[in-house]
């Protein structure tokens, strides 16, 4: 009789202990309880009922039995990796982190679609950086709650920042320095800044120029290895601020939007931009000088239309010099870039012709750049020993107030300039207010 006890009891209060120790304190005991009913059941449907036991096997029974409950008592307490483990599974499952009551994730995905869509819309825009600084600031206004958001890009020879947003006068663009200041470091160590940071002599110093700046939050956006533009955000919601793992989704996601206008712009560039020459296409110019006449109208600017033309290649291509050709194009082209300021139009109109539209210049000034220009030229281009050919230079400029709306009455009186310089004989012709007294004239 003893021996059946031992070879029942025995597995039993092992599994009591065992289970005891996955289970919380109450529950353990709970266990004990159940395996000592279920040893004493087991052991009297294999003896028989109570009655025919003697006292020493009763005894043995219901010690037993208070074993088993005390060992999974005991066994609940004891608290293993494996119970500390599964314990904090349940508390993490059982906590709801406060990102998503926000449904920011959601957010994440919905951004995705919204950012096709916008792309389908602006691929082909010549100023689409303008309308991606609205989205970025949209973007991150919809799912981190920011406020005062500064977008810059990198400068070409990575020495400082700019607004990302195209301005109308580019001489009055802020060059954020590449060595001084919060997007300067970022822009270097090419890693976030959040506030608050750690506690590292780097760090300090970000706080500090954040705190001059406002900043809250500043990030760069990479690409090939490179940084190439900068994000400084001011403020952010509270409850997101300590969601380090949704902020760098948010920077990812922000990236890769970057990068894929950033070869949508490339890919929109080409397609507007003469192969030999560099400059924009005939219909590219015209599109970019009448945004830039309506901006110079609202500022109540006065501007001008410049024709280059350069003659006598048509001689050196019929003579099968092409390459000659490209080379002298190739070089009116870098001497009139170089000439003029960013924010005005240059454009290859045809196969000889260079066409340039000047903001904020009246007729003195528009003259003096342009025999100026026309003066570079000759020493470049007209430099027969160099091109093993003669190649002239014929300038045609025309004026205008700032009431003039259309750029193709323009064009077609500096083309009417431009003639009249060549029946004339001479290098240069500049006619002020030409397309004004023309109106007035009509009118």
């Amino acid at each position: 009789m003893m021996t059946l006890l031992i070879l029942t009891w025995f597995p039993v209060v092992l599994v009591a202990g065992l289970g005891g120790r996955l289970l919380e304190h109450r529950r353990g005991h709970w266990l004990g309880v159940l395996c000592a009913l279920f040893w004493f059941m087991l052991v009297q449907g294999s003896v028989g009922s109570l009655a025919k036991m003697n006292a020493s096997t009763l005894v043995a029974l219901l010690g037993g039995a208070v074993v088993i409950v005390v060992m999974g008592k005991w066994s609940s307490s004891y608290e293993s990796p494996v119970k500390t483990r599964m314990t904090k599974e349940v508390e993490n499952r059982n906590v709801t982190p406060q990102l998503e009551d926000h449904s920011s994730w959601s957010l994440l995905g919905e951004e995705l679609f919204r950012f096709d869509t916008w792309l389908d819309d602006h691929r082909e825009r010549s100023d689409i950086w303008d309308d991606f600084d609205e989205y970025v600031r949209s973007v991150l206004a919809r799912l981190c709650h920011a406020t005062h958001i500064r977008p810059y890009r990198t400068i070409d020879d990575a020495t400082g920042l700019v607004p990302l947003r195209v301005p109308e006068v580019w001489d009055d663009v802020p060059v954020v320095s590449s060595t001084v200041g919060l997007p300067a470091q970022i822009m270097r160590s090419k890693s976030r800044y959040l506030k608050p940071s750690s506690a590292s002599s780097d760090y300090a110093v970000r706080d500090q120029d954040a705190q001059s700046r406002g900043a809250t939050w500043c990030f760069p956006v990479i690409r090939s290895g490179a940084c190439i533009g900068v994000i400084e955000v001011g403020t952010i919601d509270a409850s997101h601020s300590q969601q380090e793992k949704m902020l760098t989704c948010v920077e990812r996601l922000i990236g890769q939007f970057w990068n894929t206008v950033y070869d949508a712009a490339v890919g929109a560039k080409l397609g507007q931009t003469d192969p030999v020459s560099g400059l924009l296409t005939r219909e590219a110019f015209i599109q970019s000088a009448q945004r830039a006449l309506k901006q110079s109208n609202d500022n109540n600017e006065p501007v001008a239309m410049v024709i280059v033309a350069l003659e006598r290649l048509r001689q050196l291509s019929d003579s099968g010099r092409w390459e000659v050709v490209d080379e002298i194009v190739r070089a009116a082209s870098d001497v009139v870039r170089k000439k003029i300021r960013t924010d005005d139009c240059i454009g290859r109109f045809d196969e000889s012709r260079i066409v340039v539209f000047l903001r904020r210049v009246d007729a003195e000034l528009t003259t003096l750049v342009a025999t100026q220009l026309v003066a570079r030229l000759e020493e470049v281009v007209g430099n027969s020993q160099r091109w093993g050919g003669e190649v002239g230079i014929r300038c045609g400029v025309v004026t205008a107030g700032p009431d003039q709306t259309d750029v193709r009455t323009l064009l077609s009186s500096a083309l009417s300039t431009w003639r009249s310089a060549r029946i004339d004989g001479v290098s240069l012709v500049t006619r002020p207010d030409e397309v004004n007294i023309a109106t007035e004239a009509a009118l």
